[in-house]
């Protein structure tokens, strides 16, 4: 109301730091809704000038994925401790190479923030956040606060979660292309929709999903997957391979377990990309079932012409009342190889 803000007014004022503060104490006046975003960047090192080299994947530095931290000059670490003491919303940006930004929270916290050593504190998330004064008037950041988590834009493995690393998903890279040119851009925002999609992002070591056909599947994911074969008299057969476990190889053959305890394999084959060899006892037929080699067939059973069934799928097809054609197609789909015990027939 007017009569409220003519007493805030009376009371408060604001001070060299433009922020609200009571008159008679001159305390700068705290409020959680007020919100700081500060923006960091990955260094490489601090020059003798007290300069900031900055780390990028592009500069071919060996010492940007080893020895780089995150950064922010002296003078607005100390703005972000002053807001965090406060209680209030602090967060730390982030600008990756396609424009996008991410912000990371780390205040309000928990812990103590120290003015001569390194402060660990606890966001309310439940990660930490760590901060130091360094040479040069600057100041190191860490912790898994600021880290990306699966499928987040990174330049390098430190950029990640622990158990992720920093690599090109030619997956999501090709699916993110692929919707730039559905759309009805004009071309130089269709390009720069494109670029943008060139990014590398975080995913699990040894469980990087490649540009294979198999791979849009999303095997490392908790979805129900199943491939499915068609055979020669129309009908279909589905294997479930996920969910599973075991381990997704980037460069060998993968070999993984499904929920029926079978085992899944798949790899690519060499000289043919955008292809992957599937193999493994969860595609393959139990007995009575359809086949058309030996090698579709589980262990101990082979790939034959059971007659007795033939003729009795066929004389069922002869006595249901379906129009001739019918009869006729059901008949020949009854002309099959199957999965049988060796030497049984």
């Amino acid at each position: 109301t007017s009569f409220a803000a003519a007493s805030l007014a009376k009371d408060t004022t604001n001070n060299k730091n433009e922020e609200l503060s009571n008159k008679q104490t001159k305390e700068a006046l705290s409020t959680q809704s007020t919100n700081d975003d500060i923006e960091m960047q990955r260094t490489n090192s601090i020059g003798e000038d007290g300069r900031r080299k900055l780390c990028s994947k592009a500069d071919g530095d060996v010492t940007c994925a080893t020895d780089s931290f995150l950064s922010i000059d002296w003078k607005t670490c100390r703005r972000m401790m002053k807001h965090c003491k406060r209680g209030n919303n602090v967060s730390l940006g982030r600008t990756w190479p396609n424009g996008e930004t991410t912000r990371f929270n780390v205040c309000p916290y928990t812990g103590t923030i120290s003015k001569w050593r390194r402060s660990t504190l606890t966001n309310n998330m439940g990660k930490k956040f760590e901060f130091e004064q360094i040479e040069g008037e600057h100041c190191r950041l860490g912790g898994n606060a600021l880290t990306q988590e699966e499928d987040g834009i990174c330049l390098m493995d430190n950029d990640c979660n622990s158990g992720l690393e920093c690599v090109n998903d030619e997956v999501d890279i090709e699916s993110c292309q692929s919707m730039c040119r559905r759309r009805r851009y004009v071309q130089r925002k269709m390009d720069a929709c494109i670029a943008g999609c060139d990014i590398t992002t975080c995913e699990e070591k040894e469980n990087f999903k490649t540009g294979n056909d198999i791979m849009w599947l999303r095997l490392g994911g908790p979805w129900d997957v199943s491939l499915g074969r068609t055979w020669p008299n129309g009908e279909t057969t589905r294997f479930n391979v996920c969910p599973y476990t075991g381990t997704f190889r980037k460069w060998s053959t993968s070999t993984l377990e499904n929920n029926k305890g079978k085992q899944f394999e798949f790899e690519q084959i060499e000289g043919e990309p955008g292809h992957c060899r599937l193999g493994g006892n969860a595609l393959t037929q139990d007995e009575n079932d359809i086949c058309e080699l030996d090698n579709d067939c589980d262990s101990g059973l082979e790939c034959v012409n059971d007659e007795v069934e033939i003729a009795s799928c066929q004389s069922m097809c002869r006595r249901r009342r379906y129009a001739q054609r019918m009869v006729d197609a059901c008949v020949a789909g009854c002309d099959i190889t199957t999965c049988e015990v060796k030497g049984e027939l």
